[in-house]
C-alpha cells in the first residue's frame, strides 16, 4: 500500500517551493507545461551579450526539452531524475513554481530583451558594473526589475499595474467621446465643461506629479538599499574568495604529504625486515668461519666476513636513518597543513561573524601565510662513522 502512495519524482530546491510529480503523466505534463512557458525565448530574445545568452540558453526549450522527453522514455526514472535535479536544484533554473517565472512572462510579452535582462539578474550573472551594459535603457529596466524581484517585490504589481493603466486609458477615451458628443450639441454646454474639464486636468496634473516624486523618491530609497546591501555582499565575497584558493591548496598538500608518510613508514618497515634477514645472514656467515675447536683459527677468512658484515651494518642504519627521517619529515609536512588549513576556515568563520575587523587582517593574515617550511632537520644524514672507527683501530694494532 505505501508503494502506490510514492510519488514519482521529488526535487528540493533551496528557497523555493519542492518539485512533486505523482506520476510519469504528471512529469510529462510538467516537461510541456515548462516548454511552453519559456517558448518566447527565440532569435528575437538575443542579447549582445554573452553573458546574457548563457543564461538564455539555459532556458530555451530546444536545449533541453527533448532530453527530458528521452529520459522519460526509460523503464527507470533515475536519468529524468538525475536532469531535473541538476536543472531545478543545482543551477536554480525557475519554473512555474515560482512567483518570478509569472513577472519575467508578463515582462516578455513587453520587451523580450528586458525580460532575459531581468532574468539573468536573478541568476546573478548581468554585468550590472558594466558601463557600456548600463548606457542601454532597456538593460536598466531588466535590472531594475530583476532586482526588484530579488527584493521580495510582488510580481503580481506589473500585472496589476499594466491592467490599470488599460482601464484608465478606455475610461478616457469613452469620456473624450462623451465630451465631443455634448460639444457638437450645445455650444454653450460644451464651454462650460472645457472649463469643468480644464479645472479637472490641472488637479490631476498636480496629482500625478506629486504621486511621480513620491515615487521616484521611494525609487532611490529602494535603490540606495539595494547598492548598500550589494556592496557589502561583493566584500563578503571577495574576502572569502581571497582564502578559499589557499584552503584547497592546503588540504590538497595535507593529502599528499599524509599519503607520502603513508609510504615512508612502509618503506621503512619492509626495509627493517629485509636489514634483520639480511644481517642475521651475515653474522651466520661470519660465525662460521669459527672452528669447532681453539687450535687452527682462520683470521684472514674472519676478518673479511666480520669488515664486510660490519660494513653492511653501518649501510643498514644509515639507510635505515635516511627512510625514518624521511618519514618523520612527511608527517610534519602533513600536520603542518592541516593546521594551516584548520586556521584558514576559522578565520573564514570569524570574518563571516564580523570578529575580525579590517585592521586585524593583517596580523591574522601574516600568521595564516607565513613561510612554509620543507619538514627536513638541518643537520646531514651522512653515513655513520663506527665502521671507519673500528678499522681504523684495528689497522693500528
Amino acid at each position: 500500500m505505501a508503494e502506490h502512495l510514492q510519488p514519482f519524482l521529488t526535487i528540493d530546491r533551496p528557497f523555493r517551493s519542492i518539485i512533486v510529480l505523482a506520476t510519469k503523466a504528471d512529469a510529462v505534463a510538467f516537461v510541456e507545461r515548462e516548454a511552453k512557458l519559456w517558448s518566447w525565448i527565440t532569435e528575437r530574445a538575443n542579447h549582445n551579450y554573452a553573458q546574457i545568452n548563457n543564461v538564455t540558453s539555459r532556458y530555451r526549450p530546444d536545449n533541453w526539452v527533448q532530453n527530458f522527453k528521452n529520459a522519460l522514455t526509460d523503464r527507470t526514472n533515475d536519468q529524468f531524475e538525475n536532469l531535473v535535479r541538476r536543472r531545478y536544484s543545482n543551477d536554480e533554473c525557475l519554473c512555474a513554481l515560482d512567483l518570478e517565472t509569472l513577472a519575467i512572462q508578463s515582462l516578455a510579452q513587453i520587451d523580450e530583451i528586458i525580460a532575459v535582462v531581468a532574468l539573468a539578474t536573478l541568476h546573478g550573472e548581468a554585468p550590472i558594473s558594466d558601463v557600456n551594459f548600463t548606457r542601454d535603457a532597456r538593460n536598466r529596466l531588466g535590472i531594475a526589475h530583476g532586482m526588484s524581484l530579488l527584493a521580495g517585490i510582488d510580481p503580481s504589481i506589473l500585472t496589476g499595474t499594466r491592467n490599470e493603466l488599460q482601464n484608465t486609458r478606455e475610461t478616457i477615451e469613452l469620456e473624450n467621446q462623451r465630451m465631443r458628443a455634448l460639444i457638437e450639441t450645445s455650444k454653450a454646454d460644451a464651454r462650460k465643461s472645457a472649463e469643468t474639464i480644464d479645472a479637472a486636468a490641472h488637479a490631476l496634473g498636480v496629482a500625478h506629479e506629486t504621486a511621480f516624486t513620491e515615487a521616484e523618491r521611494a525609487r532611490v530609497e529602494a535603490f540606495g538599499v539595494l547598492r548598500d546591501e550589494l556592496e557589502s555582499t561583493l566584500k563578503a565575497f571577495e574576502i572569502h574568495m581571497e582564502l578559499q584558493g589557499p584552503v584547497t591548496y592546503w588540504r590538497k598538500r595535507a593529502q599528499q604529504y599524509r599519503r607520502g608518510s603513508n609510504w615512508a613508514l612502509l618503506f621503512v618497515l619492509l626495509f627493517l625486515i629485509i636489514a634483520v634477514a639480511g644481517l642475521y645472514y651475515l653474522y651466520d656467515i661470519a660465525a662460521a668461519h669459527f672452528p669447532a675447536d681453539a687450535t687452527s683459527i682462520p683470521y684472514a677468512a674472519l676478518f673479511r666476513a666480520s669488515a664486510f658484515a660490519l660494513l653492511m651494518t653501518s649501510i643498514a642504519f644509515w639507510v635505515g636513518r635516511v627512510l625514518l627521517r624521511i618519514y618523520f619529515s612527511a608527517r610534519h609536512l602533513a600536520t603542518d597543513a592541516e593546521e594551516r588549513r584548520t586556521m584558514i576556515t576559522t578565520f573564514l568563520a570569524l570574518t563571516k561573524k564580523s570578529a575580525v575587523k579590517d585592521d586585524d587582517r593583517k596580523f591574522v593574515l601574516a600568521a595564516l601565510f607565513r613561510p612554509g617550511a620543507d619538514g627536513i632537520v638541518s643537520d646531514e644524514a651522512a653515513p655513520d662513522t663506527m665502521f671507519a672507527a673500528l678499522m681504523g683501530s684495528i689497522l693500528k694494532k
